[in-house]
């Protein structure tokens, strides 16, 4: 048993079988084919020629210059942009600001004009206290009623006077639409005078 000791070795330490040796061998120079082919170029790769190559270069940086021109520009734009949007922003903040301002200017001035209306007083002329006068006299011997119109051209007046000598008497005369014809207007003494 210790002489079958001694002759074991390990199978890391027997040689390789004739077999094996060509297949290695075979990949060895396979793969030395390849490498070679690769050092020069490749298997079908096209070769550039070296002005062919002294245009590429040429290109790239042209194109290198040309993407730097056009981040700077993008920068630019991008400012462009931000300084839009903080003008837009301000602009809609003073027409908020507007908004809420003209109500409160509006009021204000409703109030003024209805001061400045409640302080002017229609003072008629004599020929309009006349005119008042004989259209309460026509009212009175009427009933207390007429239609406007002919109220109107008994006096002899145009439209516009008319209204105005109306408006002076409101308080005496009340004007109503006529229910035969709401066009017409029918004039009516308001009773206690």
């Amino acid at each position: 048993m210790s002489s079958s000791l001694q002759s074991f070795q390990l199978a890391s330490e027997l040689p390789l079988s004739p077999s094996e040796r060509e297949a290695l061998e075979s990949k060895i120079r396979e793969q030395a084919a390849q490498l070679e082919k690769l050092q020069d170029g490749g298997v079908g790769a096209p070769r550039i020629k070296p002005d062919e190559l002294q245009k590429l270069i040429i290109l790239l940086n042209t194109f290198d210059g040309r993407i730097k021109e056009l981040e700077l520009l993008t920068e630019k734009q991008a400012k462009l942009i931000e300084d839009l949007n903080k003008c837009m922003r301000e602009v809609q903040e003073d027409i908020e600001q507007i908004r809420l301002y003209f109500p409160k200017l509006i009021s204000e001035d409703r109030r003024r004009l209805a001061e400045i209306e409640g302080r002017l007083t229609i003072i008629p002329q004599k020929k309009q206290i006349d005119r008042g006068e004989v259209l309460l006299a026509l009212l009175v011997a009427r009933n207390g009623k007429m239609m406007a119109k002919e109220a109107r051209q008994k006096l002899g007046i145009s439209d516009s006077q008319f209204s105005q000598l109306l408006s002076m008497h409101r308080t005496k005369i009340e004007v109503r639409p006529y229910h035969l014809d709401r066009r017409q207007n029918v004039l009516l003494l308001k009773s206690g005078d």
